[in-house]
């Protein structure tokens, strides 16, 4: 039987961060998960698991050690942000200049997070247990290669169909959005400049994010939201077609603001969308990121949100009193009670935004085309909107 203070189950970007948090403050920690491997990219082959990265996530990261880890030739800061509405003339155009802030985030691939987290936990004495959980019983983790491991807290981080979550029979609620999300990088003959853009309409909720720039031409990471009936004509034609689809169907739909449009990823990423939720805690237990909550993609907070977890936690479990166990539920009582209320706010206002932008109605769409233009036009409210935005 092997004995943790604490025990990370699961070894993406959110349990990572969690680890390494905690092992910087000289806890005792382990990490359950398979070993990392990386797998060599070409100088001009972008993952196409792009995360904005929020400036509350960026100081965290920088906290632990690993922001500085990450190549610049791998980041990109969004200066800007254009968004469109369905109705010509409804555009919201932001910028950081507005609010004296330098950046609103930092765009960078999922495996370059990855990567970076794992150089700085290995000049830690986190213990890697190359293993995956199997179960929970008579106190104690199970894992599929039959080990027993006790420790005062485990912490989910093993994703949305978490594994330690569903063996101590927590219900997660699910509402399915009936979408899918498209995502692959294009090469565009119009410079990004920095900018994010983003279309609401029919079509779905169309998102291109900058990607740093490719020796043939400029690179934008796409995230298309769309209904299932979308991905099903897709699943139809050939990858090549699927392309060709595609790109037509953003020259329409973006007005070429881009410039002519390429899709140079080998595959299309899809990914189901569903506004997910359950409980944050049980009995020596705690759920962090996917685990714990999903969000719609249309804001980009999912993994900001996932990172506010990591940081929390480690900060409510940092502050134990000296005879407390980690797994006290004092301590995880009040990290429910606290964390919970600020993910509830934030899934509220996405999904809130998802039910206004995604609306058929005549009288919602022209109220929200309207207040699109009426907000580009009110210079006393968008240093707040592009503060808030750089914030969060």
């Amino acid at each position: 039987m092997n004995k943790h203070d604490i025990v990370i189950c699961g070894a993406g970007i959110v349990g990572l961060s969690t680890a390494l948090a905690l092992a910087k403050e000289k806890q005792n920690v382990a990490i359950l998960a398979p070993l990392y491997t990386d797998i060599p990219k070409h100088k001009d082959e972008y993952g196409s698991r792009i995360y904005a990265i929020s400036a509350s996530s960026k100081r965290f990261l920088e906290k632990i050690g690993c922001w500085s880890n990450i190549t610049n030739n791998r980041l990109t800061s969004v200066t800007g942000m254009e968004i469109y509405g369905d109705a010509y003339g409804s555009m919201l155009d932001l910028s950081a200049w507005q609010s004296s802030v330098s950046q609103l985030s930092w765009i960078v691939e999922a495996e370059e997070i990855e990567k970076s987290l794992v150089k700085e936990i290995l000049n830690t004495d986190i213990q890697w247990i190359d293993d995956l959980c199997a179960g929970y019983q008579n106190s104690m983790l199970i894992t599929e290669k039959g080990k027993r491991i006790s420790a005062e807290l485990f912490v989910g981080a093993d994703g949305s169909n978490s594994t330690l979550r569903n063996s101590v029979g927590i219900i997660r609620s699910v509402k399915n959005y009936d979408e899918i999300s498209l995502i692959a990088n294009l090469c565009s003959h119009g410079k990004h400049r920095g900018k994010a853009f983003q279309w609401f309409g029919e079509h779905g909720i169309l998102a291109l994010l900058p990607l740093p720039d490719l020796s043939f031409g400029n690179q934008v990471s796409m995230v298309w939201s769309v209904n299932k009936d979308i991905v099903n004509f897709l699943d139809g034609m050939s990858i090549d077609q699927q392309k060709l689809y595609i790109e037509d169907r953003l020259a329409d739909i973006t007005c070429n603001r881009l410039g002519y449009i390429k899709i140079v990823s080998k595959k299309i990423l899809k990914f189901n969308l569903t506004l997910e939720k359950s409980k944050l805690i049980a009995p020596r237990m705690v759920f962090v990121g996917d685990a714990a909550h999903r969000l719609h993609p249309l804001a980009g907070q999912g993994l900001n949100v996932g990172l506010g977890d990591s940081e929390f936690l480690c900060d409510i479990l940092l502050s134990k009193r000296q005879n407390q166990n980690f797994g006290d539920a004092e301590i995880l009582n009040n990290y429910s009670k606290i964390r919970s209320r600020q993910i509830f706010l934030m899934s509220i206002l996405i999904d809130g935004l998802h039910k206004m932008f995604g609306s058929k109605s005549l009288p919602i769409k022209l109220a929200r085309n309207y207040g699109l233009s009426l907000i580009d036009r009110a210079f006393f409210l968008k240093p707040k909107i592009v503060k808030f935005a750089s914030k969060n």
